[in-house]
């Protein structure tokens, strides 16, 4: 690289990313709007590439995601430098190989397998609080550095991996470059949210002040179940009551869950969130005959884990049996076991959708983040809910 002046000038946010990623095998940048930590952290690849031979991994939860974002800015970077060479770019594999040996991959996690086996001198996961727990740790195994980055929408399974050392939370304000008029569109955030003596004034503009603005862990707005706090472990006098079960295999985790009851209150602890399953090792998961109720949409299985000693039952589905088992939810109150960590993900990103038009919640849930929720909502539905229906004679 020669002395010309560079479109993508070093920020304090590349300084600050640069030494968390010398330091550290993972290295997690949490950060708000502006901050600049997706470029920063693709100038210190493609610096590491060229200078030294490495092998690197670029991913998100899918590979569109990266095509719109990480990898058209990859490419500006390498032409700013003047180190692009339209040969050494493969746009069918999404490969670009440097001279000296190095070489860049951009994958999505959304297939099978896809994470698993690689060996990388660096994988840099964009966006990780959007990737499941199961692939963070499939394309992570074998990598001998790994850095992630976010918006601190909510609380997910990263945070209980960062430390004094591995972790950084950036701000526009790393970002000496960032024009003016961005940095005004993000200071709006607080004076919408906020009055001038610094009490809330509107709920969502604060939230999204704190996450994108100073960086902070908030909440998601329209969150479906706020009505849970989790614990460290199940109380030893809790009683089992039996079991909630969504079916996956490939593109979606089976998962299982466990529901207590403990003076009064429900308590969810998850057993299973595992993609590729048989029914066979399914079976071997549960290992009680209290009931299990699973998504009536797989007779088949739901009878062959019956053959396999299983108390499993169909649950009784309607046309507005998603929302009358979120309802059924809502009237409780939950306690959440913390090894639960895809159940609260979930908890913590299952959201009304959204009118694209008019931004108004719909009455509809999001058609993700549902998996652990569907298993457990299902259990609930064939307890609570039938329950309550059969004493008002109410048919779904």
């Amino acid at each position: 690289m020669n002395n010309q002046k560079f479109t993508y000038q070093p920020t304090k946010a590349l300084a600050k990313i640069s030494k968390v990623v010398k330091e550290n095998d993972l290295a997690i940048i949490q950060g708000g709007q502006g901050a600049g930590k997706t470029i920063a952290i693709l100038m210190l690849l493609v610096s590491l590439c060229y200078r030294h031979k490495k092998e690197v991994t670029i991913c998100s939860s899918e590979l569109s995601k990266l095509k719109g974002t990480a990898i058209l800015d990859f490419l500006k970077i390498l032409k700013d430098y003047n180190i692009y060479s339209l040969s050494n770019w493969n746009k069918s594999e999404m490969i670009y190989r440097f001279d000296n040996g190095s070489f860049v991959e951009f994958i999505g996690l959304d297939k099978t397998d896809v994470g698993k086996g690689r060996r990388r001198d660096y994988v840099f996961i964009n966006e990780t609080n959007k990737v499941n727990i199961q692939s963070f740790t499939d394309i992570t195994a074998r990598a001998k550095k790994v850095i992630c980055d976010f918006n601190p929408d909510a609380y997910f399974y990263l945070h209980d991996l960062k430390t004094e050392n591995n972790f950084i939370s950036l701000t526009f304000k790393d970002n000496n470059f960032l024009p003016q008029k961005e940095v005004n569109n993000i200071l709006e955030y607080y004076n919408r949210g906020y009055f001038p003596d610094g009490t809330i004034k509107n709920n969502y503009w604060a939230n999204k002040w704190k996450v994108y603005g100073l960086g902070e862990i908030g909440s998601l707005d329209g969150v479906i179940f706020s009505n849970w706090q989790s614990i460290q472990s199940i109380p030893t006098d809790a009683r089992l009551l039996g079991y909630g079960l969504d079916f996956g295999y490939s593109n979606d985790p089976t998962s299982i869950i466990e529901i207590y009851n403990y003076n009064g209150q429900r308590i969810l602890n998850e057993i299973c969130y595992q993609k590729e399953l048989t029914n066979s090792q399914i079976s071997k998961l549960i290992p009680t005959k209290l009931p299990v109720y699973c998504d009536s949409a797989e007779p088949k299985s739901i009878v062959e884990l019956k053959r396999l000693g299983v108390n499993s039952r169909p649950v009784t589905k309607g046309s507005d049996s998603i929302n009358f088992g979120i309802q059924i939810i809502q009237e409780q109150n939950y306690l959440v076991t913390e090894n639960s960590r895809n159940l609260i993900t979930e908890l913590q990103r299952y959201t009304w959708k959204t009118d694209k038009k008019t931004g108004e919640k719909l009455n509809q849930p999001i058609e993700d983040y549902n998996h652990a929720i569907d298993a457990f909502r299902y259990h609930e539905m064939e307890t609570l809910g039938m329950k309550r229906n059969r004493s008002l004679n109410i048919k779904l």
